[in-house]
């Protein structure tokens, strides 16, 4: 799976940070839930299309345990939100490995108007199969964990400055894919304006510097692998009454790679999500990005990745909401010489559809079902595969 690192990073960061815990003050919550989810996969090996019959088709049970805890202690708070679970296969039992996404971290006031964030993630699975289009085997955990602190003030109105520091490390545990692992330190700050009828408006810079630690280039100024990228841009955030609302940055990149051989790219970056509501049932959420991501592909140094992503949700009653949307994702892959690769693929697209129904049965026990299809295309129509996923998941709180 591949791990992100945003281009227009301060934008996303805070945005992430915020969802966690609330501008105002918090209200104590804690959840414990069980889930139970059941999934068939026509194509869980990602074989290309030309490759048929029955074999890259399959059946996945997991079970989870979830968590949203959010402990408010005067105007500061703790929080931890994520899943714990396991998937097991029932046919490619070499692919069964544990499902972890836990996000846990807190909120420090300091005087009147600034605080200071704490945020702490983990993830571990199995790399998706869509990111092996080698014969190596498809026996991996890959594993990120990162940890980020930010500070600001004026969060409310007038002159609000940030700055805040990330630490991001992807590891694998197959042998040669270790040659992927790497390490990403990021820098940003952000002068923003806020006014309660204009919005808020920021400058916002950020220096990031990823290296591959296993990846080196033999011969003339040896090196490892990876990158040192710079971003500036501005980002404005305005709700327009209770049913808009948006966020919308557009800046300048600039990425430097460590080895004379990758290219180099300097362009525009961009970010938008906007959400309306409609209706009391019926909302719209719209979002686009340019990213720079470090990659978890064999041979590839990163890639410039741009997404488009359209959602709606449409509730029937309070007890009963439908969920549809679709995405395109664009990866222009740039090739690292630390590897030896016989097979490398410039670009690929991604084209996703995907809708869901859920059910609430009471205040603790709810279910849903869903159905996804992705299609990917490559230069290389070797590579080229489709997939059709649909689950059906129960869960309870406990």
């Amino acid at each position: 799976m591949k791990a992100r690192l945003l281009i227009g990073f301060v934008a996303f960061a805070s945005a992430n940070i915020a969802s966690a815990r609330p501008e105002t003050v918090p209200v104590r919550r804690l959840d414990i839930s069980l889930g139970a989810r059941l999934e068939y996969d026509s194509n869980v090996l990602r074989a290309g299309n030309d490759v048929g019959g029955r074999g890259k088709d399959d059946i996945i049970a997991a079970p989870t345990l979830g968590a949203d805890i959010l402990l408010p202690f005067a105007r500061n708070s703790l929080f931890l939100n994520g899943t714990v679970g396991y998937r097991f296969y029932r046919r490619h039992d070499a692919l069964n490995r544990e499902a972890i996404n836990l996000n846990g971290g807190g909120t420090l006031a300091l005087g009147a108007s600034c605080s200071v964030d704490g945020l702490v993630s983990w993830r571990r699975q199995q790399t998706d199969l869509g990111d092996f289009y080698d014969t190596l085997g498809p026996k991996n955990t890959e594993q990120a964990v990162s940890q980020s602190a930010r500070a600001r003030c004026g969060i409310d109105k007038g002159l609000a400055p940030s700055i805040g520091f990330t630490h991001r490390t992807v590891t694998n545990s197959a042998g040669f894919r270790r040659q992927n692992n790497y390490n990403v330190d990021t820098i940003e700050g952000a002068l923003g304006y806020s006014r309660p009828l204009l919005g808020t408006i920021s400058i916002y810079g950020a220096y990031s510097d990823a290296t591959y630690p296993q990846r080196i280039a033999v011969g003339p100024g040896t090196a490892n692998d990876g990158t040192r990228s710079y971003q500036t841009g501005l980002r404005y955030e305005r709700d327009i009454g209770a049913r808009l609302r948006g966020t919308v940055s557009l800046g300048w990149t600039k990425v430097d790679p460590k080895l004379a051989a990758v290219p180099g790219f300097e362009g525009l970056s961009y970010a938008a999500d906007i959400t309306a509501l409609v209706s009391e049932q019926l909302q719209f959420a719209l979002a686009a990005a340019r990213t720079v991501e470090q990659s978890n592909l064999l041979s590839i140094s990163y890639s410039i990745t741009d997404t488009v992503r359209a959602d709606a949700k449409y509730a029937f009653s309070p007890l009963v909401q439908l969920g549809f949307g679709t995405a395109w994702t664009r990866r222009n892959l740039r090739r690292s010489p630390a590897v030896a690769d016989p097979v490398f693929v410039p670009d690929d697209r991604l084209w996703d559809l995907h809708a869901s129904l859920s059910m609430k049965r009471s205040a603790r026990l709810s279910f849903a079902v869903d159905a996804s299809y992705r299609r990917r295309s490559w230069a290389a129509a070797f590579n080229n595969y489709s997939s059709l996923r649909a689950g059906i998941s129960a869960f309870c709180k406990l």
